[in-house]
């Protein structure tokens, strides 16, 4: 039976994460020698972007993830391509960053939405209809009390919280976002830097809010220098 909670935990960090740091899609990445970059030639701004996608699914789900790049040859095309299945001697081991979460921190989210899908909390009949909503608010409640530090539900939060409170944890969840993909496009940099013999700065560069941003708009909000709504509108109509 599909959870809600827990696949909503698995998309903001797999399937969203691009979209909620980079609005273009279709320019989310660049290369930091512009015209200059070899590697430019090699890598396909769609296969970086599935590959990301794939392995920060994988982290926050499981903790882990390998995937081994290979250098494949079409005609006269010469392209990286990237695979968890060991399609070569390369390998790029992922641990999920501790400073988001603890891995015991992590497995506790999961386990504890898992516990309260709201399917098992609705799916027990009629009999319970008068309770619904009682205990719909509490399931959310309880929710958001999961992972202040890299977790938000999102689904009817003016409900329980005020714009204040939503905004500074939407910021800590795109900082945590915004982490993961550092780390990912870290190593997956110095991954293919090795596997090409590129220049050490000839490097993918993600084009998204940068950490720096963020901070600063989490300053501003806890010091009361631009108005809430001001910031909420910078977050989501970039």
């Amino acid at each position: 039976m599909y959870n809600y909670e827990l696949q909503s935990l698995y998309q903001t960090y797999g399937e969203y994460i691009l979209l909620s740091l980079c609005k273009d899609y279709d320019n989310c990445f660049a290369f930091k020698l512009k015209e200059k970059s070899k590697l430019s030639t090699h890598v396909l701004d769609n296969d970086i972007s599935d590959a990301i996608i794939d392995i920060c699914y994988n982290l926050i789900r499981n903790g882990k993830y390998t995937i081994y790049p290979k250098l494949e040859i079409e005609e006269e095309l010469t392209y990286i391509k990237f695979s968890s299945n060991p399609i070569s001697n390369k390998k790029i081991d992922f641990i999920f960053p501790s400073d988001i979460a603890s891995n015991h921190e992590r497995k506790k989210v999961i386990r504890s939405l898992t516990k309260l899908d709201s399917n098992k909390i609705y799916g027990d009949g009629m009999k319970w209809l008068k309770f619904m909503s009682a205990m719909k608010k509490k399931a959310d409640l309880e929710i958001g009390k999961l992972g202040k530090n890299f977790y938000i539900y999102d689904a009817n939060w003016s409900d329980y919280y005020n714009d204040y409170y939503y905004v500074h944890r939407k910021i800590r969840e795109l900082i945590a976002q915004r982490k993961l993909i550092n780390y990912v496009l870290d190593k997956i940099n110095l991954a293919l830097v090795d596997l090409l013999k590129l220049k050490k700065d000839d490097i993918i560069l993600f084009n998204g809010m940068s950490l720096d941003s963020l901070y600063s708009l989490q300053d501003e909000l806890e010091k009361n220098n631009r108005s809430v709504n001001s910031i909420y509108k910078e977050l989501h109509e970039r």
